[in-house]
């Protein structure tokens, strides 16, 4: 009577069987997964099969009979479940066992009933029915199923029209050699493989992520995730949808709206439907503050930023004693240790303590300074006792051992100034053949400015520079070298340029601006001893000679005698213009002085 060979389009209701059949043990299960057994048909069919029982969802129209049967179709002895009433419908409407006689008659009902409905249940025009029995029922018109089974054959039917009476169904209503493959359902919730921070994790960094990897691909379902801190406030909920949050395969990773705070404990808590497996198995979820929790506590030694101030090797460096040490992050000086800055020769210059005046911290960073100014071209290294200085977390700066790692030179930033002058100021009788020269207190080079001697009696001047080749240096001592020798008996003055010599650093000496700073006298050409100024007077026509001579005379320039003197006292008159030499005789010694008659 029942002809399973085609199928009539119905609507497509899916249906999870897992949660239809609650009661089920997943401990060793195999199923079939609830899908359409023909494509437009509205037959639908699942099963669960454990190693006892096998428990099986049916779906199909309302308002007609359905039929189920195991096996490759309606050949005599294949095994159906069939909802329907009986013949005229004088049997009540149910789901029975039956026992297939062959194509065009109408299977038999079984005498022994074994399937146990579960549910019966209508929507949306379908019905759905959930029914359940041992896997072997001992009778020999059921078919025996086993568990080491991996493919299922199925065959269907359903009333051609609305009405569920047990009738022939027409060749469009009908299927068979369906095959199902039994698969193992995947039961197992995914778990934590391991977390970002870890779990009691000290130090955890401020700017991390959290993370989460999974044992499996996960996905958001309707829970939440919270981040709390040790206080039990929470920092922020996120759950599907939040921009901080992303999910790719088994990691979740999410990205707090703000940076951690230092030295905080936090906790995480996630509801149990907050993440899902592809099997729509859900995470247990974490529900304490102890499963998840870390701290943000700060177990990293500061570390120095280059570069310091002075810097590293710096050479030139001023010698105002400033200077300063950079950390990675906000430190403080602690009651032990102290920073120390010795000369290159080892010599302790001053040591700076947690009560130094001195000595000061400003966010990251160190300052200091010495007391006094540091010794200019003088080399300088510091050290620093660990843990002298320590983040704010108490963690130590492992200090400064060692002479190179800070160490640093200081320039030379004065003047050079004289140390010696020869002939010295103010002298008289200088010879002739003299050269002058000036020490100064450093070494000196030639710059682009000049030395000028100056003849003051004559008005003239001899220029020496670097480009004439008339000056010597030699270590400290610059000397002149005149084309001429000195002329006898006359007053000179030596005049330098601001720019005409620098220390070997730079520096430039100040120059001699004063016709007074350097000036000397000459002697005579005769070698004559030359008379102080105390000793006589000329006020351009009397001549006044303090000292008892017994004979003098007045020479030219040319060297003629123009006139004999005897007297202290003599007024000269009727002389040209022009510089005179005076010669006196004192017992026998000759004596010397110019005048310049006007």
């Amino acid at each position: 009577m029942f002809v399973y060979k085609t199928l009539l389009i119905m609507n497509k209701i899916y249906f999870l069987l897992f949660s239809i059949c609650p009661f089920l043990s997943f401990g060793q299960t195999k199923e079939i997964t609830f899908s359409e057994l023909t494509v437009g048909s509205g037959m639908y069919f699942g099963a669960v099969m454990t190693t006892t029982d096998i428990t099986v969802t049916v779906q199909g129209p309302s308002d007609r009979f359905l039929a189920f049967g195991f096996g490759t179709g309606m050949a005599t002895g294949n095994d159906a479940i069939i909802w329907s009433t009986l013949g005229s419908g004088a049997a009540p409407l149910q789901l029975r066992d039956h026992r297939m006689i062959g194509q065009g008659n109408e299977p038999t009902v079984d005498s022994q009933q074994d399937w146990t409905v579960v549910s019966n249940t209508i929507s949306g025009g379908n019905r759905t029915i959930v029914a359940t029995r041992a896997l072997n029922t001992g009778d020999a018109n059921d078919v025996a199923f086993t568990f080491a089974s991996t493919t299922q054959n199925l065959f269907w039917a359903k009333g051609a029209s609305a009405s569920n009476q047990l009738v022939y169904h027409g060749a469009g209503n009908r299927a068979s050699g369906i095959v199902r493959n039994w698969i193992v359902p995947d039961v197992t919730p995914p778990t934590i493989s391991n977390t970002i921070p870890a779990d009691n994790a000290i130090g955890a960094s401020i700017t991390t992520n959290l993370t989460i990897n999974f044992s499996e691909n996960i996905s958001w379902g309707t829970g939440s995730l919270t981040l709390y801190d040790g206080n039990d406030n929470v920092i922020q909920t996120v759950s599907s949808g939040n921009p901080n949050v992303t999910i790719t395969g088994t990691n979740f990773s999410y990205n707090p709206p703000s940076n951690l705070i230092l030295n905080t404990s936090y906790y995480i808590k996630i509801d149990a439907t907050a993440f899902k497996d592809a099997a729509n198995n859900f995470f247990a979820g974490i529900a304490d503050n102890v499963t998840w929790s870390f701290n943000t506590n700060d177990l990293v030694a500061p570390l120095v930023v280059a570069p310091f101030s002075p810097a590293d090797d710096a050479v030139n460096v001023p010698s105002n004693g400033v200077c300063s040490i950079s950390f990675n992050e906000n430190v403080q000086i602690s009651s032990t240790g102290v920073i120390e800055i010795f000369t290159s020769a080892g010599t302790l210059l001053e040591s700076f303590n947690s009560g130094s005046a001195q000595l000061s911290v400003t966010g990251s960073t160190v300052n200091f300074s010495t007391t006094n100014p540091l010794g200019e071209n003088t080399a300088y290294y510091i050290h620093i006792t660990p843990g002298f200085i320590q983040d704010l977390a108490g963690n130590n700066f492992a200090g400064i051992t060692t002479n190179t790692f800070w160490n640093f030179a200081v320039g030379d930033f004065s003047t050079p100034t004289i140390a010696g002058l020869n002939p010295l100021d103010n002298s008289i009788g200088v010879l002739l053949t003299t050269n002058p020269a000036i020490t100064f207190n450093e070494p000196v080079a030639l710059s682009t400015g000049s030395f000028f001697l100056v003849n003051e009696l004559a008005g003239t001047s001899e220029e020496f520079s670097n480009s004439n080749g008339n000056t010597v240096i030699s270590g400290n001592t610059v000397t002149l070298n005149p084309a001429l020798d000195l002329e006898s008996t006359t007053n000179y003055h030596i005049l330098i340029d601001n720019n005409a010599l620098m220390d070997l650093a730079g520096n430039p000496f100040a120059g001699i601006s004063d016709t007074t700073d350097w000036s000397f006298r000459s002697t005579s050409e005769l070698g004559l001893q030359e008379l102080s100024m105390n000793e006589y007077s000329w006020n351009g026509k009397e001549l006044i000679i303090q000292l008892d001579y017994s004979a003098g005379q007045i020479i030219d320039a040319s060297g003629k005698l123009v006139r004999k003197i005897d007297s202290q006292k003599t007024v000269l008159d009727n002389l040209p213009i022009g510089i005179y030499t005076v010669r006196i005789h004192q017992n026998n010694v000759p004596s010397f002085f110019r005048i310049y008659m006007e």
